[in-house]
């Protein structure tokens, strides 16, 4: 999906040789263009050199099902990042591709797919790990138990395991500093497979 935290790592991919950015959710740029809240929605979209594809509008779906609500966001990403895998998943059957690298539960399918055809694995930890991160809340909300935005909302079981189940098949873990790499160390990640 889209996010500009990847722009760094698609450049330095870009760099080392051939390389292909897929992003069935990117939005065209005369989109970006409109005013208001589609304009908005778009312009977090915009991927240079990629097609848009229907995802779009299931994402667009998707993000008007959620609304303000912070829950609903929430599920909506995950269910976003568990249709790309889907797709991303029947593009690497069919492309066969060196390496992979995937966001977090956006990455089972793809990354078994992946090393199905030989291809070595990366994945960017780009959430918080959610039972590190449950572990914390509920942790905090029995010290501050009249802060309810603390119980607000738990991730589904179905997210973490995804989680955790990728975290298994990537080869690389790229976590965005020392407090996550410190988790994976602990869940018996080795630290030659991960990097900042």
């Amino acid at each position: 999906a889209p996010a500009p935290v990847l722009a760094p790592l698609v450049a330095e991919c870009a760099a080392l040789g051939r390389c292909e950015v897929w992003t069935p959710n990117a939005a065209p740029a005369w989109l970006a263009r409109a005013p208001g809240p589609i304009g908005r929605f778009a312009r977090r979209r915009l991927v240079a050199g990629a097609a848009p594809t229907a995802a779009l509008v299931a994402d667009a779906a998707l993000q008007a099902w959620a609304g303000d609500r912070t829950d609903r966001r929430y599920v909506a990403e995950l269910a976003r990042r568990v249709a790309l895998d889907a797709w991303a998943a029947a593009r690497v059957e069919q492309s066969e591709p060196r390496i992979v690298i995937a966001t977090s539960v956006g990455a089972r399918r793809t990354f078994a797919a992946a090393r199905a055809v030989g291809a070595r694995t990366v994945l960017v930890l780009d959430l918080p790990l959610l039972r590190a991160l449950h572990r914390d809340l509920d942790r905090a909300a029995s010290v501050w138990p009249h802060r309810e935005f603390l119980r607000r909302f738990r991730a589904p079981s179905w997210a973490i395991a995804r989680q955790e189940a990728e975290r298994v098949l990537a080869d690389l873990v790229l976590v965005r500093g020392a407090y996550a790499r410190a988790l994976c160390l602990a869940d018996g990640i080795s630290a030659d497979r991960i990097a900042e």
